[in-house]
Formats: structure tokens, sequence, C-alpha cells
């Protein structure tokens, strides 16, 4: 990662502590519960295997980013075997 990645979070850290603003700085975005693995100490589990839309996800995201969130991890159950159309290859 370069250095220069770092200055947003640095400056966001600064007016986290100065000014006491609680702004997010992480997201989850969940795609889906599907999973073809069976760990045992896995919460997901496959108990709905919903998969979810396309534009559900982007819409999570863009109101993640409207709260200011610098970084943004996807969960769920096996992520990469999430598909909706085409868009899984954007």
């Amino acid at each position: 990662m370069k250095a220069s990645a770092f200055w947003p979070l640095m400056r966001f850290g600064v007016k986290t502590v100065l000014f006491k603003k609680k702004d997010p700085i992480l997201g989850t975005v969940i795609v889906t519960d599907k999973c073809n693995l069976k760990c045992k100490h896995c919460s997901v589990n496959n108990i709905t295997a919903v998969m979810h839309p396309y534009e559900q996800i982007k819409g999570e995201m863009k109101q993640l980013f409207d709260m200011g969130v610098k970084i943004l991890f996807f969960c769920g159950g096996e992520t990469f075997i999430w598909r909706d159309g085409g868009q899984s290859d954007k």
C-alpha cells in the first residue's frame, strides 16, 4: 500500500480525536449466504442461501459511501460464488 493512501485515514483519525466526530470508517456488505463448503465453525451454514441482487448491493454501497465509510468488506457465505447476471464481472 502506498504511503499516500494513509493520508485520508490519518485525516479521519485526527478529525475523530480532536473534533469528536464519530463517522464510520469501516462498512460491510453481505453479498450472499450461499456457500459450497461445510465448515463446522461457520455461523452462516447455508441457512437461507440468499443471493442478494446487484442493485441492492449497489444501493448499500452507496449508502455506506454517503455515510463516510472509507474501508468496505464484502462478506457472507462464499462471496466468490455470487452471481447476478453479467453484473458480477464488474
